[in-house]
């Protein structure tokens, strides 16, 4: 009888493990949002009539990007809407050389994606703050691949946020390097005027 009860917790447990890393499969598998994957260009997102789907943050364009500024493009297009019954407001991607590699997701303040997001990828790896009244924050840590979601009550937005960790950490290195650069130009600049 106890070897038959230790068997069966064997197999729930390994049962369990299995769910849970299909869960975070499907995740490594679509390596982003929907039809937007990290690791590829952003000019690859063309539509029918040649027109890309994200547009580049510069001049003309800033006034897009609000809040988000620390970001390269917006998704332009019309065919993302919504995730469920959620209303998505905004896509933003950082790049580096042109490549995603942070997918960045603007909803709005609609609790109905906590349970959505976890139908889709299962229990979180993380959490912080668990209240599916009050919203939560929540991350699926993959191998080479974050999935984040974090909204409150209250808020003006949710934010859902896929990044692939490798060219996350160069462009951050690449950027650490280029404030250093500058920092010290800045002090050249400041020694010259005493």
């Amino acid at each position: 009888m106890k070897q038959a009860k230790q068997v069966i917790l064997v197999i729930f447990l390994c049962s369990t493990t299995f769910m849970f890393s299909q869960d975070l499969n499907k995740l490594i598998e679509n390596n982003g949002f929907r039809k937007i994957k990290l690791n590829t260009n952003v000019k690859n997102y063309v539509d029918d009539k040649g027109y890309y789907h994200f547009l580049k943050r510069d001049s003309t364009t800033v006034k897009y990007f609000e809040r988000f500024t620390e970001y390269n493009y917006i998704y332009a297009s019309k065919d993302y809407e919504k995730i469920g019954n959620v209303k998505i407001k905004y896509i933003f991607v950082k790049t580096l050389n042109e490549i995603i590699y942070d997918i960045f997701i603007v909803t709005e303040p609609n609790l109905e994606i906590f349970n959505l997001i976890q139908l889709a990828y299962g229990k979180p790896t993380s959490t912080y703050k668990e209240d599916s009244t009050q919203g939560a924050s929540m991350a699926w840590n993959a191998e080479k691949l974050n999935c984040t979601l974090s909204g409150f009550k209250g808020h003006y937005y949710f934010q859902l946020h896929y990044y692939a960790k490798e060219l996350k950490a160069k462009a951050w290195e690449l950027e650490k390097t280029q404030l250093e650069k500058e920092q010290k130009e800045k002090t050249k600049k400041a020694i010259k005027e005493f």
